[in-house]
């Protein structure tokens, strides 16, 4: 279940046990769809990945939020973060990341470049010896 206001975000996950049902508490980042289940080493277990914020909300719109994923396995009587058992994961995570930021800043341009006019440069044309064009 998950719930989300607009000040605070919170993932509840529910466990039915021999007892009845224990609720386990998880932060999660603002603006988030949710949780995802994934079997990340491809071995038959599932494991809990949770985006939660490691910069400070500032409300939404233009005001970006850093988020990295937390990853949650079962533990026999809880839900525990397992994350640092997941160094490959973390660093297809980190490849993903890196193509986005080089997509993102392809055509970026910093402020003293957005104040120069844009030129575009003239074609450079090479002209082999011997050949001739009409």
């Amino acid at each position: 279940m998950v719930s989300a206001t607009g000040r605070s975000c919170a993932l509840k996950v529910i466990d039915k046990n021999a007892h009845g049902f224990t609720a386990y508490a998880i932060d999660q980042a603002h603006g988030i769809d949710g949780p995802e289940i994934k079997d990340l080493e491809g071995n038959g277990r599932l494991e809990l990945v949770v985006e939660t914020e490691f910069t400070p909300f500032a409300g939404y719109g233009d005001n970006p939020l850093g988020t990295w994923p937390v990853i949650y396995t079962w533990n026999g009587s809880g839900y525990v973060d397992a994350s640092s058992n997941y160094k490959v994961s973390y660093e297809r995570h980190l490849r993903e990341l890196k193509k986005q930021i080089a997509i993102a800043g392809a055509g970026y341009r910093s402020e003293p470049e957005r104040r120069q006019p844009i030129v575009p440069k003239a074609p450079k044309l090479a002209i082999a010896a011997g050949d001739y064009y009409d």
